[in-house]
């Protein structure tokens, strides 16, 4: 039992429609149950590079130790492992949803990349950020075959494998291009992708009434036409986007906390019995908002994440924060299609992918 709130009917239709929107896979009775909901082309298969992945910075290597003789093996005690629990639902023991979230649509530029993992198992979801601005190396295949240059920016990344700037591309190419450059860079594959634009972001938050959240501290810059004062703000969709979006005073990884700020608080908006009930309308109507949401997840998938939430509480969502000591800032030149750009980037090492793939298996917490 996990207390008084669990045991609301309420708050177990809430969590299903928050984990259908922490993947923004919304909406449910649609016909077509293994395909697709909203078009998007299908993930495919993932496949890590056999050969070392080459970090953009190497970690400082360990100095050699000394050489001692052998020592006798110690005895390995023996033991019986537990059994591992059964994916509940009908899931698989997780899955995991790459998340982009565009300036404006969703095959623009992404000011937002999530990996949302969805472990039937545990049960829990935890979402794990990756910077916008990390430099990767696009594959190899896709600069032979477009003439683009390498490496970029991962925000650049939607943009350039999408409709905008590749011929005959479909709907979802720059998210599935995303995919494959993190399972390049850094060694993760995903299983499905939702790629969202701001403006859904803006008018879902609107329909509910605007958040609540607590600003620490005065947000003034002019560039974007933004001033927050401190302490608690009640915001409407188009200044919750720009709350989210501003990062002139906090950098690219400041912006991420921003982003998880508003994230908990369309969470703990949703979850009130004041809103609750518009719920399914709201996401039925977002959910065929096609420009502004592109998707491979299917109906099916979606019924499953419905069926999870009656065995979570909201204590088993866990945002992640990237540890910021494991990225370094600089200036080097990176493509924009076949164009050369000097911009700043984050630089990443060993380091910084072993926290990743740590974060996504759920091996560490926030703050460790």
């Amino acid at each position: 039992m996990k207390g008084k709130l669990t045991q609301q009917p309420w708050f177990w239709a809430g969590l299903g429609s928050l984990i259908a929107l922490l993947v923004l896979g919304v909406g449910f009775g649609l016909a077509w149950w293994t395909r697709p909901a909203t078009g998007g082309v299908q993930m495919p298969t993932l496949v890590v590079p056999t050969t070392p992945l080459t970090p953009r910075a190497s970690a400082t290597a360990a100095p050699p130790t000394a050489t001692h003789p052998p020592e006798a093996p110690t005895p390995t005690p023996t033991f019986t492992p537990s059994p591992t629990p059964e994916p509940l639902c009908g899931g698989p023991p997780e899955m995991r949803i790459l998340v982009v979230g565009g300036r404006n649509g969703p095959q623009e530029n992404s000011d937002l990349v999530r990996i949302v993992v969805v472990d039937f198992t545990k049960p829990e979801v935890r979402v794990v950020p990756i910077p916008r601005d990390l430099i990767v190396e696009l594959p190899p295949e896709f600069v032979q075959r477009t003439g683009y240059g390498s490496p970029v920016k991962l925000a650049s990344v939607n943009l350039v494998g999408g409709p905008f700037m590749v011929a005959n591309a479909q709907r979802g190419d720059g998210a599935v291009l995303v995919a494959r450059v993190l399972a390049q860079n850094l060694g993760v594959t995903t299983d499905h992708y939702v790629a969202i634009g701001a403006l859904l972001v803006d008018n879902f938050i609107n329909a509910i009434g605007g958040i609540t959240i607590y600003i620490p501290t005065e947000i003034d810059d002019p560039d974007n036409n933004a001033y927050f004062k401190p302490g608690y703000q009640t915001l409407d969709g188009h200044d919750a986007v720009l709350f989210a979006r501003i990062r002139k005073d906090v950098g690219d990884l400041g912006r991420i906390e921003r982003q998880t700020v508003v994230a908990k608080a369309v969470l703990q908006k949703i979850l009130s019995p004041s809103i609750l009930p518009q719920i399914p309308d709201l996401v039925n109507y977002f959910f065929n908002v096609r420009y502004d949401l592109i998707t491979d997840l299917t109906p099916e998938d979606l019924s499953k994440f419905y069926c999870l939430a009656q065995h979570l509480s909201t204590e088993d969502i866990i945002f992640y924060s990237v540890p910021k000591d494991m990225l370094t800032l600089d200036v080097r030149p990176v493509y924009v299609g076949p164009a050369q750009i000097y911009a700043s980037v984050l630089v990443w090492d060993q380091t910084f992918v072993d926290w990743v793939h740590q974060a996504l298996n759920g091996e560490v917490r926030p703050g460790e």
